[in-house]
């Protein structure tokens, strides 16, 4: 059987390079071509015989690495396979929803957590309580000056000083008298800090 070029490198697995190639390097000769130019042809039986003479296993392997590899089939995702992916996403998505509102019930149970409005009263309350002892500290502090027979600025200075710390030092009394007051945790405190959170979770 005869054939051209380009049919013989389909009937090889090759390119119709490679054939040229086998020409001109001698691998192909006499027998196996028929004509000459573009129009010659090739005798398959004597080329196989010859190629199987002077093509190693090792060039072998490397015309078959050359043959185009067939195309992928194109994937497809079901309907199924997508809501099976939106079902997975869901339910991990709610379990770190559940983790986040148990990690928050622990911090306040634990007086870690502190709403903000808290927050804000206490330290309104504090502020108002502070102001209101500077005011009274202020209409204490007027009769001792009234009384100071001196009216020289350094003497009133050390006087304002010396009341000065002393309402410093009774702040500070109280408000280290009312933190050891406090228990580090109560139970009522912890169980309205955490349904507090509980209730701020299950509204978000």
């Amino acid at each position: 059987m005869n054939l051209s070029k380009s049919e013989f490198a389909r009937h090889r697995g090759v390119s119709p390079a490679a054939v040229s190639q086998w020409i001109s390097n001698g691998r192909l000769s006499g027998s196996a071509l028929i004509g000459a130019g573009r129009t010659a042809k090739i005798n398959v039986e004597e080329a196989d015989r010859q190629l199987g003479v002077t093509l190693d296993l090792g060039q072998q392997m490397a015309q078959q690495a050359l043959r185009p590899s067939p195309p992928s089939p194109p994937s497809f995702r079901s309907p199924e396979d997508d809501h099976a992916a939106r079902y997975q996403k869901a339910r991990a998505d709610s379990a770190e929803i559940d983790a986040e509102r148990a990690r928050r019930r622990d911090q306040a149970e634990r007086g870690l957590y502190l709403e903000t409005d808290a927050a804000r009263a206490a330290w309104a309350k504090e502020l108002g309580g502070l102001l209101t002892a500077m005011d009274q500290w202020i209409s204490d502090l007027a009769p001792a000056l009234a009384a100071t027979p001196s009216r020289d600025p350094k003497e009133l200075a050390v006087l304002l000083r010396q009341r000065w710390r002393e309402f410093r030092q009774q702040q500070a009394d109280q408000a280290r008298a009312t933190r050891d007051a406090v228990p580090a945790l109560t139970v009522e405190t912890a169980t309205t800090n955490a349904a507090a959170v509980g209730a701020e979770a299950e509204d978000a």
